[in-house]
């Protein structure tokens, strides 16, 4: 569905322009009902299965998938620009990485910070690493580094408990919690996931339930004061 609304979309411009250099009388495309598009999808983990998946990551940190799970939980990136990441492009002394623009979705490279707990996984990872393979996920495919962590993946999710949940869910899961639990400011969020407007990341960056009751609670809180300073004698 919303492919097909975005080609209608596109083709009405170019029909659009037709029809202003008189190549045709009208646009075929005016009138034509859109699809009703599915709302996106919103799942992220709830505190519990957080704790659990975090719990089952640990205890199977040795395999390598599990590392690469542990970065996209660490850091709110998308699946590839871990997946191929390259010792060339981190810096662990400042604790930054840099992805190129062939990895970035909308093509823009953008260097990112790393949380210390990021930086310790890569160091560890560098003092076994073979200097002669960049990198850092490497494996035995055509690209040269990993490409598919499924079966890895549903271990964790089976160890944790949890069910209905994608790698991608991850990534969300991660712009929620900064934005939920730490109040981090929205722009900064959209530097890190590499989007290009907020439109974007705040479909990420979920408001949960009780963030939202706390927010909600500031309103009370003001109505409060000023009515017991009203009522007072």
């Amino acid at each position: 569905e919303v492919t097909a609304n975005r080609c209608l979309s596109l083709l009405s411009v170019v029909l659009t322009r037709a029809l202003d250099l008189e190549y045709i009388e009208r646009n075929p495309c005016l009138g034509v009902k859109s699809y009703r598009e599915p709302e996106s999808r919103s799942r992220i983990f709830s505190d519990d299965e957080y704790n659990r998946w975090v719990k089952s990551l640990i205890r199977n940190i040795d395999h390598l998938h599990s590392k690469l799970l542990f970065l996209l939980t660490l850091v709110p990136l998308r699946f590839r620009e871990v997946a191929a990441m390259q010792w060339s492009r981190i810096d662990l002394k400042n604790g930054t990485y840099f992805i190129p623009d062939n990895l970035s979705k909308n093509r823009r490279g953008r260097t990112i910070a790393l949380n210390q707990s990021a930086i310790d996984l890569l160091t560890q990872m560098s003092c076994k690493r073979d200097l002669s393979v960049d990198w850092v996920f490497s494996a035995n495919s055509e690209s040269g580094h990993v490409v598919n962590i499924r079966v890895q993946f549903k271990k964790i999710l089976k160890e944790a408990g949890i069910t209905d949940f994608r790698i991608h869910d991850t990534r969300r899961s991660g712009a929620s919690a900064l934005l939920n639990d730490f109040d981090a400011n929205p722009l900064k969020i959209m530097q890190i996931l590499g989007h290009r407007s907020m439109q974007s990341t705040m479909v990420y960056a979920r408001l949960s339930a009780k963030s939202m009751a706390e927010t909600s609670d500031l309103l009370g809180q003001k109505f409060e004061e000023v009515a017991n300073a009203w009522s007072a004698p």
